[in-house]
């Protein structure tokens, strides 16, 4: 193999580690509830997930790292990427006034639109109809 070759293979092999490193990083920051707290929009959820037991508000102190853990599908990789992209966009796009925002109030009954129970599973491993934990099934 030619030197020009090998180092190109080489410069790409570096430059792709650095994109993939630097994406890495911004998908987990841009998923972290002081990241949400920025926007005025999402300011009382915040703080209202650190008063909840989900925030650390419990006997273990023990809080989710990440909104993202129970906000986004997390089924897989690319369809995870994409509601995050999708949920981002709509978020930006309401905190500029472009399109109306989400009332909270109105929607806080219709959780299983926002939170998905295979990511609570993550965690309440052990519940097996979490519809019914949490009081949600006839």
């Amino acid at each position: 193999m030619k030197k020009a070759t090998l180092g190109a293979l080489i410069a790409g092999a570096i430059i792709g580690l650095g994109i993939s490193y630097v994406t890495a990083v911004l998908v987990d920051v841009t998923g972290k509830p002081n990241f949400c707290a920025g926007c005025h929009t999402m300011k009382p959820m915040v703080e209202s997930f650190h008063e909840s037991v989900h925030g650390g508000n419990n006997p273990h102190g023990f809080a989710v790292h990440h909104c993202t853990d129970c906000h986004l599908p997390k089924n897989t990789l690319i369809g995870y990427l994409i509601a995050k992209g999708i949920s981002g966009t709509k978020d930006a796009l309401s905190e500029f006034g472009i399109i109306s925002k989400v009332d909270f109030k109105e929607h806080f009954w219709k959780m299983e639109e926002y939170v998905y129970d295979y990511n609570c599973l993550e965690c309440h491993h052990m519940v097996k109809e979490p519809e019914k934990a949490i009081g949600m099934s006839e």
